[in-house]
């Protein structure tokens, strides 16, 4: 059976949840920082039949410490559905019980599970400072594998997809569709994990790689869960790509807590000029939908591979601490023509 526990300030999402409950099912409340009772000694009479608990609403109605002794006392895998209000975590609940299917027209155009036992599937690794890149069998998503990440102080990793899908449009069309599942064991990170790049020959023998825009993973203090921003080094006004000037377009309070997969996915359209697009989902959620935008600079030369995606764990900070390492698992990585969803 499930388990659903809602927050006793958040009636409201515990009537939207119906849609997710089988018969047999059970709703709890709980207070924000603490088990009532109550609540406990029920969960411990049905401790051997839970198969899950999903904690509906977000951290200002059912906090990030009960939800980690709701798994911890009781033994059970847990799962939160949230949205940033009660119309979005009715949404998230929906989506949740109804996800979304890949379009009957929407095609795979890479893909990368790792299932062949390393990174073979990717172009290439590409690293700054002290990090690596492994295929591991410590915490996949789905089947065997995924791959793990690590880095010592503020180093980057970035796994590049394969080559050949540029720079032909026919096999990356200007609009598509990139997605990738995360689990992040860490807090307080700020971490470029979703990302657009070119390379330019500068000059012979030399490539420099270029960010141009990118999905950040950010720490809210005050919720103890991770959001997102929109960065990009492409200046809206002129179109210019500009080494080192980074803009904040847009974010998002995904209210995602440690140690849970997630979906991310991004329609990017590229588009120079203000032709561009850059929608979020996060889970199947829509985070941002940010149109007529320039993803793509205007005065970028000698380019040798446009348009690439990557999936990095890229740390800005980490409290300053250049020697503490830390780790984040990606897995099922891909480029559509279409959704794919969580």
């Amino acid at each position: 059976m499930k388990v659903f526990i809602v927050g006793d300030t958040g009636l409201l999402d515990g009537l939207a949840l119906w849609s997710m409950a089988d018969p047999g099912d059970v709703l709890l409340y709980v207070a924000k920082d603490v088990i009532p009772e109550a609540t406990h000694d029920e969960l411990l009479r049905l401790a051997n039949r839970i198969d899950e608990i999903v904690v509906v609403g977000g951290t200002a109605r059912v906090s990030m410490n009960v939800q980690s002794q709701l798994g911890l006392l009781y033994d059970a895998p847990t799962l939160r559905v949230a949205g940033p209000s009660r119309f979005a975590t009715a949404a998230a609940i929906s989506q949740e019980s109804h996800p979304v299917e890949p379009p009957p027209d929407s095609t795979v155009l890479w893909s990368a599970d790792v299932e062949t036992g390393d990174l073979s599937q990717f172009l290439g690794v590409s690293t700054s400072g002290n990090g690596t890149a492994v295929a591991s069998t410590e915490k996949p998503h789905a089947d065997s594998y995924s791959t793990k990440l690590t880095a010592v102080g503020l180093a980057g990793i970035r796994l590049r997809t394969k080559e050949n899908l540029y720079p032909d449009p026919e096999n990356l069309p200007n609009d598509s569709y990139y997605s990738a599942w995360y689990y992040i064991p860490f807090t307080e990170m700020r971490d470029n994990i979703f990302q657009f790049k070119y390379a330019d020959i500068d000059y012979p023998g030399h490539q420099t790689r270029r960010m141009l825009t990118k999905a950040s993973l950010n720490w809210d203090y005050t919720d103890l869960s991770y959001g997102f921003t929109y960065n990009t080094r492409i200046r809206q006004d002129s179109g210019m790509w500009i080494d080192g000037e980074t803009d904040i377009l847009a974010s998002y309070d995904a209210g995602l807590p440690i140690n849970q997969w997630f979906h991310l996915e991004m329609r990017y359209v590229w588009g120079q000029d203000g032709t561009g697009r850059s929608t979020l989902w996060v889970d199947g959620v829509e985070g941002w939908d940010l149109q007529n935008i320039s993803t793509e600079p205007n005065n970028c030369t000698y380019i040798q591979e446009p348009r690439q995606f990557t999936v990095n764990h890229y740390l800005s900070d980490y409290e300053n601490d250049n020697n503490r390492t830390t780790w984040i698992f990606v897995d099922d990585a891909k480029i559509a023509t279409g959704r794919i969803g969580p």
